[in-house]
């Protein structure tokens, strides 16, 4: 799997696993420390995440 398709796979995961617990994107962002926009890129494949930021997600 390349790059970009991570990514996007990612994305939508993280994406359906916070609407699915009914989180909006600064809920989630005050949860875990990771700013608001970041997760924002992350879910719309504009940036890749790390392990670390995936573990305070």
């Amino acid at each position: 799997m390349d790059q970009q398709k991570l990514d996007r796979a990612i994305g939508r995961r993280l994406k359906t696993l916070r609407m699915h617990a009914g989180m909006t994107l600064n809920e989630l962002a005050a949860r875990s420390g990771v700013s608001r926009a970041m997760i924002g890129r992350v879910e719309r494949a504009q940036s890749s995440a790390t392990a670390s930021l995936l573990g305070k997600l």
